[in-house]
């Protein structure tokens, strides 16, 4: 193992999340989404763009995702995990490019939600911009 002796430079670290954990229980209370629920153009993402760009949502074409099932202890979503991984490709996943349930999502979701986000953001932003 090699120690590091150079000062320690954040700039270089990287960081990763789920966009959607960062809503923690804020967001889980604008889920009406059974499990397997919030993935993608599901009531989630939906409804941030309701909130923030109506004019890009086709709410005519809005359809329930065609999750394709595999085994119970690998279904989950963006929020809840599961105790194992499946790896699959997307059009494995979802025969309609949605996974989830867009139906139930709303503008005033998409604000909570944003607003959640911020909210749990902001002190990581914070800590990653110090030197």
């Amino acid at each position: 193992m090699e120690r590091q002796t150079e000062p320690h430079d954040s700039r270089n670290e990287r960081t990763h999340q789920n966009f959607q954990r960062f809503t923690g229980p804020d967001e889980r209370a604008c889920d009406e989404a059974r499990p397997g629920g919030i993935g993608h153009a599901c009531e989630f993402e939906t409804s941030l763009l309701l909130h923030l760009r109506p004019d890009l949502v086709r709410s005519h074409k809005i359809a329930a995702g065609t999750n394709q099932p595999t085994f119970a202890w690998a279904e989950s979503d963006m929020l809840r995990g599961s105790p194992a991984r499946l790896h699959r490709s997307f059009s494995q996943m979802t025969t309609n490019g949605v996974f989830g349930d867009p139906r139930s999502a709303s503008a005033a979701k998409g604000k909570a939600i944003l607003g959640a986000v911020v909210a749990a953001i902001a002190p990581i932003i914070a800590d990653l911009s110090k030197p």
